[in-house]
């Protein structure tokens, strides 16, 4: 385990290299620091599920079955996780990281994947501050001697205050079924279409969304921030997870999570094009997420 610091001006984040996760990010306001990702509990382990935002690779979500079969060939998957039946959100965020440079601004952290299983690559992020603003560029490198579907993604945890809206635009969603995969594709409900901005589900929300442009604007005017999550064109897709308020909660700051994704959760079975990337061995997919902030208007 190891932390990396990386700062400007406007902003802070903490990265570690346990599941290569960005630990904290917290913009400096003129009003005091604002944590842009739930903030992780005082004393609590450094659980990559813990943290502000952790990856997903080779595919986030799950896999029905945990199985899928690919060019005349079955693979198999074991749970990763002793709360889910099935495997959650590839292994990159269970992974040791190692970092390969650092600067005040500047960071790469890599990993490799090698266990034996269907999916054998390299993986590295790259983060870069600039201003108010955190971009990081995944890039993975299929390294199995066979042709594999890659996908990936990024999930970050965001403060869920009272006053706190979303802006984002959907063109339909996946109804939740059994074991949390997808089951149909259907029009958007009123209370998750935010092309307009619109508060925060008060129930449970565990849903994939299609037709996503690639911007999400998160605003809190009680903090005085705007937090803007926006993505490159091979991460077309989102996911919207808000834990059920009649829980007991499962951390001490209420947050929803917006995921943006590069496939259909469980594209691995499903007819059609989930967004999946076929890559021969050697091959790489590459693609950028930008957590950002600007005064909430």
């Amino acid at each position: 385990m190891g932390e990396v610091r990386l700062e400007s001006e406007s902003l802070f984040a903490a990265l570690d290299t346990s599941g290569g996760v960005i630990w904290r990010l917290v913009a400096k306001t003129a009003r005091g620091e604002v944590p842009l990702l739930r903030p992780p509990a005082e004393d609590t382990p450094r659980l990559p599920r813990r943290s502000g935002c952790y990856p997903l690779l080779p595919f986030g979500n799950r896999i029905a079955g945990n199985g899928f079969t690919f060019e005349g060939e079955d693979y198999t998957f074991a749970p990763n996780t002793d709360w889910d039946p099935l495997v959650l959100h590839g292994d990159g965020w269970l992974n040791a990281w190692s970092v390969a440079e650092a600067t005040a601004t500047h960071a790469v952290l890599r990993s490799t994947s090698r266990a034996g299983g269907a999916f054998q690559y390299d993986a590295e992020q790259a983060f870069s501050i600039e201003g108010s603003a955190l971009t990081v560029t995944m890039t993975i490198t299929n390294r199995g001697a066979r042709a594999m579907p890659f996908g990936f993604g990024w999930h970050p945890y965001l403060p869920a205050h009272p006053d706190t809206t979303i802006k984002t635009t959907a063109s339909d969603y996946w109804e939740e079924g059994e074991f949390s995969l997808p089951t149909r594709r259907a029009p958007l409900p009123a209370d998750l279409d935010f092309t307009n901005p619109r508060g925060v589900p008060g129930r449970r929300i565990n849903n994939g969304f299609e037709g996503w442009d690639g911007r999400a604007e998160i605003t809190a005017p009680s903090t005085g921030v705007t937090t803007l999550i926006t993505a490159t064109e091979e991460l077309r897709r989102s996911f919207i997870f808000v834990p059920d308020p009649l829980e007991p909660p499962v951390h001490p700051v209420p947050f929803f999570a917006f995921e943006p994704m590069s496939h259909t959760a469980n594209a691995h079975n499903l007819r059609g094009d989930g967004g999946l990337k076929r890559l021969a061995p050697d091959e790489s997919l590459t693609g950028s997420m930008t957590i950002a902030w600007r005064a909430a208007s």
